[in-house]
This record gives structure tokens, C-alpha cells and sequence, in this order.
């Protein structure tokens, strides 16, 4: 009798602790006296969980509660598919691309804009620059024009410079109709300045990079071709190359243009004759007085054209260009017979 009456005694001591519990996990929650605070003197008590383990013989006589499962929502992976492939091609509409980048510890997927123009909505270029800008804009213009997406605007003349004085008043009038891209050539008259002002300089290419970037998106600063030898500028005109480089490595809106390969030989020194677009010689650089010049003839201007259209490629989709845009009715501008037979030389071995 007395048996019977310690297991009853047993089983309601059991059914009163499941139901203080309440918990479907049989741990104690956090009021739940269980807990055993640890206290140090000026510590905040952090209470620590006691799992309570039942005795096998109280087991047995535990009702059984059905574990209480999370309701799953089964994953429609068709719908996800779609979505993808709705979001693809919502990225193609407004000009995405997505390019895959490996790096040492995971692979990530970087998205970058790429500027898409069309026949309505052409991709706008001003050109700026001394009296070399000014021979090759021809070339430049039918290298990218001829794409039928592209609109260049050309105010290049002699005399600019970054140290002349008037040259902020010239970025202003240059930039009026806020272009997407500049392209820039020149240094020839800041050479002297230059070698004598070097920190000098450098600040005023800052601010004048600055001023050209407060409206366009993008600098092409093609480099200054290799000089003449009797014009013993050559020391200089590294120099400035070598700021122009040095600064555009830090800069991913100014893209530098290396023309010492393309207007000049094997050892990057002067050349009246080199290979056209169509790697056949022809005269890029002018002759003045007899002497060579520094100027360019229209196949030197197709050249500089062919390197802006393909540095434009990393950031902007371009369709190809027409046939023969290096031969068309521009190689006839008069700037090209200034000096009168000044690119009418011959090519002798």
C-alpha cells in the first residue's frame, strides 16, 4: 500500500514539474529558478542553463508529447529560374554587365555599367588640346563617328597649354555642352614650365583634371609623341609623360594613351615613316623646312584615332567601325598640306 502510494506521490511530482517547465525541449527558460546564477563581486550574474536528466524509471512513466515541427514552404524552383532569368534580362535592357572576378580565398561577381549608345542617344567626346590635338582630330573623328553611335566636338588649336595663362577660361568654353568623355592632348607648351616647376605643375594638372571631371565622366589623355632629335626635347617630354602615367594609375577616370610605340620606333624615338592602320608605311609625321616636324599627316591622325576607339571599348560598347574610315574624304583636309607638300613625302628605304 504504501508502495502504491510513493508512486502516485512519484507520478504527480513529475506531471507538476512538465507543466512549470513548459518546455518542449525539457530545459528550463530563463525564470526559471534552474538557472544558477554566478556572481562575482561588481560582475553582472549571467544565468547558465541546467539540463535536467530524468531517471530512467520516471521516463517510463512520461506521457509523450508530440514534437511541435516548423511548417516548411516547399521552394517553387521553377519560379526562382524564371526570376533569373527576367533579372538577366532586365540587366541587358539597362546596360549591365556582369563579370566574373577570381580572387584567392572566394569567386565574386562584380557589376559594372557600361555606357550603351545609340543612333538617338549618341556618346558625346570633346577633344582639347595644342596644334598636334588639332591634326589628329580629323582621324579622330572618323574613327569614332563612323561607329554612327559617337558625336565629337573638336577645340583643339595651337598654343594651349596647362601652364598658359588663359587656360582655365579655355576648359570652361571647351566643356559648355558637358561632354561624356574628354580626350586631351598636349605638353609642348608646358615643357618649359614644366623642367623649371615641377611640384608647381603637377598641382595645376590636379585642378585642371578636377574642372574636366566636374562634367565629364571620363579622361583619355593620350600622351606626347616622340619629338624630333634637333628639337632636343625628348628629356622633357618624358617627364611629362611620366607624371601623366604616375597620375593616371591613381585616377580610374583618367586613362593614359602610350604613343611612343605607335609614333615611334622600336626604341620609342622619332619616325617620319611607320605603318598605317592598314600595316603598310606611310608618312605620320610632317616635314617643315626640309626638317622633320612634329605634326602629324592624316595616317599619324588614323593611328591616334584607332587607340581612342579601342581604349574606349573597356568602357563603353561600340559597334565597328566602317570600312575604310581611315581613307575617306577627311585625309583631304587642308591642315594636311600645312605646310604646302608637308605629308607628301615618299618613303625611301
Amino acid at each position: 500500500m504504501f508502495r502504491k502510494f510513493y508512486i502516485d506521490c512519484l507520478v504527480i511530482s513529475v506531471c507538476c514539474l512538465l507543466v512549470a517547465c513548459g518546455s518542449e525541449e525539457h530545459t528550463l527558460n530563463a525564470s526559471s529558478s534552474a538557472y544558477t546564477p554566478l556572481e562575482k563581486p561588481g560582475t553582472t550574474s549571467i544565468p547558465i542553463p541546467v539540463f535536467v536528466e530524468k531517471p530512467k524509471e520516471i521516463e517510463e512513466l512520461l506521457p509523450t508529447f508530440p514534437i511541435r515541427q516548423e511548417k516548411v514552404e516547399k521552394v517553387n524552383t521553377e519560379e526562382i529560374t524564371q526570376q533569373e532569368s527576367d533579372l538577366g534580362t532586365h540587366q541587358q535592357e539597362i546596360g549591365l554587365e556582369v563579370t566574373e572576378k577570381e580572387f584567392e580565398d572566394n569567386d565574386l561577381f562584380e557589376v559594372s555599367v557600361v555606357r550603351r549608345p545609340e543612333k538617338d542617344s549618341p556618346l558625346d567626346i570633346v577633344s582639347i588640346g595644342d596644334s598636334v590635338s588639332f591634326d589628329a582630330e580629323p582621324g579622330l573623328r572618323a574613327a569614332l563617328e563612323s561607329t554612327g553611335v559617337v558625336r565629337v566636338e573638336t577645340r583643339s588649336f595651337g598654343g594651349i597649354g596647362i601652364s598658359i595663362e588663359g587656360f582655365d577660361r579655355y576648359l570652361e568654353e571647351a566643356l559648355i555642352n558637358k561632354p561624356e568623355v574628354v580626350t586631351v592632348m598636349l605638353g609642348g607648351f608646358d615643357l618649359k614650365f614644366l623642367s623649371k616647376n615641377e611640384n608647381t605643375y603637377e598641382r595645376m594638372l590636379v585642378e585642371a583634371v578636377d574642372r574636366i571631371l566636374q562634367d565629364a565622366k571620363h579622361i583619355i589623355w593620350v600622351g606626347m609623341a616622340p619629338t624630333p632629335v634637333e628639337e632636343n626635347l625628348e628629356e622633357d617630354r618624358l617627364l611629362f609623360n611620366s607624371i601623366i602615367k604616375t597620375f593616371s594609375k591613381s585616377n580610374p577616370q583618367v586613362h593614359y594613351l602610350d604613343t611612343d610605340l605607335i609614333l615611334g620606333g622600336p626604341e620609342g624615338n622619332f619616325q617620319r615613316f611607320l605603318e598605317n592602320v592598314e600595316g603598310e608605311i606611310s608618312q605620320i609625321r610632317k616635314v617643315r623646312d626640309g626638317s622633320d616636324d612634329g605634326h602629324l599627316c592624316s595616317a599619324g591622325a588614323a593611328l591616334i584615332g584607332e587607340i581612342v576607339y579601342e581604349k574606349l571599348l573597356n568602357f563603353v560598347s561600340l559597334p565597328e567601325r566602317a570600312t575604310d574610315w581611315w581613307s575617306g574624304e577627311w585625309t583631304k583636309d587642308p591642315r594636311y598640306d600645312d605646310p604646302p607638300g608637308g605629308c607628301a613625302h615618299s618613303f625611301v628605304k
